[in-house]
């Protein structure tokens, strides 16, 4: 079973309750000092998760168009953020709000275009071996 709830403190979260134990992911801090102040969606997700979740969405729009990103762009894509978010935890520097959701924004296009290119590859690959064996077998 799994559970999606928002928790006055700990915000956004999913429970998953699977082979008699529980798990738990919580899936944004919501700092309030990492949050944008803009429409109350600081209540629900700190600036990151908010440029994440529009990189998927502007990702996946981009994909049902059939415009690919290539997939080395793709995956040049999740650095920016990933440096980001490494050197701030590791002290060298502090990140504003703005370069995270420009950060957050890349590293969701750039995941979200990798998936579905690889999803996409995958299911023509496989349609394309189910149907060479079929003609195989007819012959």
């Amino acid at each position: 079973k799994c559970f999606f709830r928002n928790d006055k403190d700990l915000g956004p979260s999913i429970t998953i309750k699977a082979f008699n134990r529980t798990f738990g992911f919580c899936l944004c801090h919501r700092r309030e000092d990492r949050c944008v102040k803009f429409l109350g969606l600081e209540h629900i997700m700190c600036s990151r998760c908010l440029g994440i979740w529009l990189g998927y969405l502007l990702g996946a729009s981009i994909f049902t168009m059939s415009f690919r990103i290539p997939i080395q762009i793709s995956l040049l894509m999740i650095f920016p953020m990933l440096i980001d978010g490494f050197s701030q935890n590791l002290g060298i520097r502090e990140s504003n709000n703005r370069l995270r959701i420009i950060t957050g924004i890349l590293f969701g296009m750039g995941f979200a275009s990798f998936m579905l290119i690889t999803i996409y590859m995958g299911y023509n690959h496989c349609k394309t071996v189910v149907i060479f064996n079929l003609e195989k077998k007819s012959n």
